[in-house]
């Protein structure tokens, strides 16, 4: 568990130097989502960092922490790619791979998401983010290997 703390404040360090020295083309965000899945409730919160390469394409990176209703967790890091053919909308890919881990209520393994997102910005930096999409995910405990496939539901703030 130490690990992953240490983990995750070192990621959130990163973002917060690479945030600071780019601040004009970067923007963060906050956001919950949710996992529609015929068996398992899960969610999870994510926290990650948009570099804007263009006024359409944004590159980014960032940590989730999820949950479930079977009571296990998994704290992926992740990539993600954000398109916007229209101002506010965008189409967006997350790659997401969670570190081996020994503890058995703690699931490993990798992730990917794919879908569509509308920000609403209220001022140069606050705004709030909607999104929703297909979520894929291969984690691995100790006892059992699970494949999950999902409708994401997200909800969060931009900064």
């Amino acid at each position: 568990m130490k690990t992953n703390r240490f983990i995750v404040i070192i990621s959130f360090l990163l973002l917060h130097y690479v945030y600071t020295n780019a601040q004009s083309k970067m923007n963060f965000h906050l956001d919950m989502n949710l996992y529609a899945h015929y068996n398992k409730g899960m969610w999870s919160g994510q926290a990650y960092m948009i570099y804007s390469v263009s006024n359409k394409i944004g590159l980014g990176g960032g940590v989730e922490f999820i949950g479930t209703r079977d009571d296990y967790t998994s704290v992926p890091v992740f990539a993600t790619v954000h398109y916007a053919p229209i101002k506010n909308v965008y189409l967006f890919v997350d790659g997401k791979v969670a570190p081996i881990q020994r503890d058995n209520d703690i699931a490993s393994g990798v992730m990917a998401s794919v879908g569509c997102g509308y920000t609403k910005m209220f001022s140069r930096k606050i705004g709030m983010n909607f999104k929703i999409g297909y979520n894929k995910d291969h984690l691995v405990r100790k006892d059992y290997t699970d494949n999950v496939d999902a409708l994401l539901i997200g909800l969060g703030f931009v900064f």
